[in-house]
């Protein structure tokens, strides 16, 4: 991908945002007066200064700092940007996730988030020691309009994960989240999972990695406010799947789960599919291209001849067969 692409989550927008890799796109992009968003790789003769410019005419920014030259030219473009948006009251989506953010870059952000009134979309990607959490925790804990965010934890310390979980729990104004960790911060992002089940204002909760999905379980049986909940791409076991569904057969909160590309397969299904016949408030289930093969959709198409409140279901890209599709078939034309 030449470009960057919005962090999961950050794909709300009603337009799409011009893609610029390269200066010539670039410029062309600035010319139109109504441009709003604004998606770009820099280096290849795009400097930050130049996106900085078109700021205050910018709702959206998405910027991408893989192609400069050390971790540290993230930090200074995080810098760069957080000086500017003092003075800006237009961007309200800001995407980092493809800036590597350390210390130096995460205090400078933080300092403008704590009191910024604008932005309510924000993704990062952070490669923190506490110094950097405890500036992340304490703009958490002032921001009153951020109401989405991403975190792509590439690295964080155990003693900053504290501190930033703890600022999770109190939180009041997120509503989405969104996790993803790398394979240096495993074990300390299950701690800003746990966090998720002392929240009471979360309602969306994206995880992807093997070790956040670990730390579900504990969190999932505490959490009173969730109604939608995306696992997609995560590799999780059966385990992981029985939680789940045992979760989902006493919950009255979820209204969307999504398990795209979980490979469940068909005992992940018919755990699934039992738990469905049970629950009486989940209108939305995504099981796109997760092997649920013949057998699992039998055990769906069971399901969806007791369910009375599952509205959309997604099984693309599932080999379920004559058999399985057959199933489906008798039982959707029973189902009302």
């Amino acid at each position: 991908q030449l470009a960057p692409q919005p962090a999961p989550g950050m794909g709300n927008n009603t337009s799409e945002p011009s893609i610029c890799n390269y200066r010539e796109e670039f410029a062309k992009a600035l010319e139109p007066p109504g441009l709003k968003k604004l998606t770009v790789r820099l280096g290849f003769g795009i400097s930050v200064q130049e996106v900085i410019d078109a700021l205050p005419r910018l709702s959206y920014l998405s910027l991408s700092s893989y192609y400069l030259k050390e971790k540290e030219d993230g930090d200074k473009v995080t810098q760069a940007l957080a000086f500017a948006l003092r003075e800006q009251e237009n961007c309200t989506t800001l995407d980092l996730s493809q800036v590597e953010t350390g210390d130096e870059g995460m205090e400078a952000l933080a300092a403008v988030l704590g009191e910024n009134r604008v932005i309510n979309t924000l993704s990062l990607m952070v490669s923190i020691s506490t110094k950097g959490a405890t500036a992340l925790a304490a703009a958490l804990g002032r921001n009153r309009t951020l109401k989405n965010l991403s975190l792509h934890v590439y690295e964080i310390c155990a003693e900053g994960a504290m501190i930033l979980a703890a600022a999770l729990e109190e939180n009041t104004t997120l509503t989405e989240l969104y996790l993803l960790n790398s394979y240096n911060s495993c074990e300390n992002v299950q701690k800003l999972l746990t966090a998720v089940g002392e929240n009471k204002a979360l309602t969306t909760l994206h995880v992807y990695g093997r070790s956040s999905v670990q730390a579900l379980p504990a969190a999932l049986e505490k959490n009173t406010t969730l109604t939608e909940l995306d696992l997609g791409w995560s590799p999780i076991t059966i385990q992981d799947t029985r939680v789940l569904a045992s979760t989902l057969e006493r919950n009255n909160k979820w209204i969307k789960l999504k398990l795209e590309g979980c490979r469940i397969g068909p005992e992940g299904a018919n755990l699934l599919a039992a738990a469905l016949q049970k629950n009486e408030t989940l209108r939305e289930l995504n099981l796109k291209s997760s092997y649920i093969g013949t057998d699992g959709a039998k055990a769906i198409a069971a399901a969806l001849e007791k369910n009375k409140t599952l509205t959309i279901l997604g099984l693309h890209v599932n080999p379920v067969e004559d058999e399985g599709a057959v199933a489906l078939a008798a039982a959707l034309a029973k189902n009302s």
